[in-house]
């Protein structure tokens, strides 16, 4: 016992000793200064480290404190059950980041990495036996930045591993995180001190003026609950893999402003100057590999499952300068992925399923109303990843739409705009680039795709310069198609049910009352029925596929129009035309730049759609009208006119030579006083066939007619006229 007891008293005094010449050994030899109070076995107060050099420049913990997760009679009772854990509790942990300096801010010369040996993986395997025995707790973390700060009430950091099992798992639990990012003052830090607290950490702005001083908001970031799970699996024949990943996000907000992008353009502009340097090494590059080839080269290290939760993220931009904020907000948001095998032709390659999904979407919002409204999003997707490198990657995906409402409101778009034409233009001098011969496509595609998309209604609601809705338009059953897995190149295909453009509210009421005596009396300024169109490249009379053509198949177009509803249409767009004008300027200079572009046009380079076919089985165009007798007096009158309709005329005598007055009266009863008529016009089979290559256009229909018609107050017209009439004209 003598012994013994003397052995762990020779070992204490060596920790002791060890401890207290730890200071001086790390400022000796490292640069680094170390101060630290006991308070007790187990718990280190007031730790402050002091960086002369590196990128750290101070590290301040309030507590540090070491402790068993379980009473020592409950591990020996589990000891064959579950592992010991010691838990490592940090309290008040304050992290200074060193501003970098002038000489650091040169361009970086490259290092050359080695490639890994397979010695990594004995290493992890070796880390994730020596962490499950501990778990990283912290309270009150702050990591300043001179440039930023970031903030975290609670974080927990977990790693754990079952007894004869090759997988282990990380946790990571974070609530909440606050971050600013801005042009916040570099913190002043003293290292001779132990105590490093609030009341010595000041910015210089506060000591020059005082706390009271306003100062803009800078950006910032939000997140009340962060949450991560990862498991990892090993082999002792392959590398590591992550089997599963969670991530679990709560409420988010961000808060940008303009001095944030700034920065990152102004950073961008600085990066020019070494552009001789980027030009160089630019073709030393090898060609890069395909997309199917790099895919299957780390399918192996995608994770099997993945599965990410966004609840809410709120985003708001505000540019002080001009007085504006746009506010954006998505809730909803979830990912989720996982990884199987499939026996496609005879193989067992990987396959890759993702779903997303997204309840709503509010972009530009203000007072309950946003510019874009989307609700019920959901992206279906497999991707089928080859082994074989001469095999394409083949992927299926599909779009659901619950709805989409869409209100242009023009004055949310102003202070934009003004933003937008604030800017001046600067000149560059565009350099001639010789032309470089590309390589050959051998026709092989890396990369197959489908893709379908679904929108069973479609709202756009326009609004005049008084934020008053004017028109709407409407489609239902909205279905595209497109793929690049035939040789015919990309082939699209579109199928709508309906569309429909109709004017708001009292509008409407008025266009319904001048349209008597039609079959659709909807309100409808512009309807079209069943639109089908296809796209892709036309099969040639030997079989092969020639120039890209667009067939369009409507099966009818209706088009409803009265004095009123035209009137307002042309008033509406002259206002609309002019408020845009005077945001733009409309000056003589912004005339110069586009005739300058219209006269630099680039010449047709032989892409696009070259043949386009157009259908419409059913073309009608009604524009209704209406004209009233009215009872009129005449003062002093020379002549009267009776007009085409006939009537009777009562001139007043007086005896005292006042003027004369004229009463002109119709005989045509009250029921026939107002008088309502339409013009039509209506074409059967209409066809136009637009030719590019032999520079031809073609026009044949198979009935066209226009009928005049007039109404009284019953819907039965009281005469009709056929204007013209003809037949299959080409």
């Amino acid at each position: 016992m003598l012994i013994l007891a003397t052995v762990i008293a020779v070992i204490v005094g060596v920790v002791w000793v060890f401890f207290k010449s730890l200071p001086w050994i790390l400022r000796t030899f490292a640069g680094i200064t170390l101060s630290f109070q006991f308070d007790g076995w187990n718990c280190l107060k007031d730790v402050a480290l002091h960086f002369k050099k590196g990128s750290i420049e101070s590290i301040y913990v309030g507590e540090f404190k070491a402790n068993l997760s379980q009473s020592l009679v409950e591990l020996c009772a589990k000891a064959f059950i579950q592992d010991p854990k010691v838990i490592f509790s940090i309290c008040d942990l304050k992290v200074v980041i060193r501003p970098p300096s002038k000489s650091s801010k040169g361009p970086r010369k490259s290092k050359t990495r080695k490639s890994r040996s397979g010695g990594g993986k004995g290493k992890l395997m070796l880390l994730a036996n020596i962490g499950r025995f501990f778990s990283v707790s912290m309270t009150n973390m702050v990591v300043q930045t001179p440039k930023a700060r970031a903030e975290i009430k609670e974080l927990e950091l977990d790693l754990s591993k079952d007894r004869g099992s090759s997988n282990f798992f990380i946790k990571l639990y974070i609530l909440p995180i606050s971050v600013q990012i801005g042009d916040e003052p570099h913190v002043i830090s003293t290292h001779h001190s132990p105590e490093i607290n609030s009341d010595i950490i000041q910015t210089s702005s506060e000591i020059a003026e005082g706390p009271s001083s306003p100062s803009p908001s800078p950006s910032s970031l939000h997140c009340e609950k962060v949450s991560f799970s990862c498991e990892f699996g090993h082999n002792r024949h392959s590398s590591s893999s992550i089997k599963n990943v969670e991530v679990e996000i709560a409420d988010t907000v961000f808060n940008l402003n303009e001095k944030l992008l700034l920065k990152k353009k102004a950073s961008t502009s600085a990066t020019t100057s070494t552009g001789e340097v980027i030009r160089s090494t630019a073709s030393e590059k090898p060609p890069k590999q395909p997309m199917n080839v790099l895919v299957s080269k780390h399918a192996s290290k995608l994770p099997g499952k993945v599965s990410f939760d966004l609840s809410k993220l709120d985003i708001r931009f505000t540019h002080q300068e001009h007085g504006f904020s746009i506010a954006n907000s998505m809730t909803g948001f979830q990912i989720k992925s996982s990884k199987s095998q499939s026996n496609e032709n005879g193989k067992e390659d990987p396959c890759l399923d993702v779903v997303m999904g997204l309840q709503e979407i509010h972009l530009i919002r203000e007072s309950e109303v946003s510019v874009l409204e989307m609700s019920k999003i959901g992206v279906f997707s497999k991707v089928y990843i080859p082994m074989q490198e001469s095999l394409p990657l083949r992927a299926e995906v599909e779009f659901k739409l619950g709805g989409i409402m869409c209100n242009v409101i023009i004055t949310r778009f102003e202070p934009l705009l003004r933003l937008h034409f604030s800017k001046k233009k600067k000149m560059v001098l565009k350099e001639e680039k010789p032309n470089i011969a590309k390589p050959e496509t051998t026709g092989f595609k890396a990369v197959v795709w489908k893709c379908v998309t679904s929108v069973p209604s479609v709202t756009i609601m326009l609004y005049n310069t008084e934020s008053s809705p004017i028109y709407q338009c409407c489609s239902d059953s909205l279905l595209i198609t497109a793929n690049n897995m035939s040789s015919r190149g990309t082939c699209v295909q579109m199928e709508l049910n309906e569309l429909s453009l109709c004017m708001v509210d009292e509008h409407r009421e008025r266009l319904k009352e001048s349209l008597f005596g039609l079959e659709s009396t909807s309100g409808s300024l512009i309807n079209i029925s069943k639109v089908r169109l296809e796209s892709g490249k036309k099969v040639e009379d030997d079989g092969s596929y020639g120039k890209q053509t667009m067939v369009v198949d409507v099966s009818k177009i209706g088009l409803l129009f009265s004095f009123k509803s035209f009137e307002a249409l042309v008033v509406n767009a002259m206002t609309i035309q002019g408020y845009l004008k005077s945001l733009t300027g409309g000056g003589s200079s912004n005339k110069n730049e586009r005739s300058a572009q219209r006269s630099k046009k680039p010449s047709s380079s032989g892409k696009g759609t070259r043949f386009l076919k157009l259908n419409v089985e059913r073309f009608s165009l009604n524009f209704a009208g209406d004209s009233n007798l009215d009872n009129t007096v005449i003062d002093d009158p020379k002549r009267v006119n009776y007009g085409s309709q006939g009537g009777r005329v009562v001139i007043s005598v007086t005896a005292d030579g006042s003027p004369r007055t004229a009463s002109v009266m119709s005989n045509i009863s009250k029921e026939h006083e107002k008088l309502r008529y339409i013009i039509s016009l209506e074409l059967l089979k209409f066809g136009f066939t637009l030719n590019k290559e032999t520079q031809s256009t073609q026009v044949e229909l198979e009935n066209a007619k226009s009928v005049y018609q007039e109404f009284l107050d019953e819907p039965h017209p009281v005469s009709k006229l056929t204007l013209c009439d003809i037949q299959n004209a080409k």
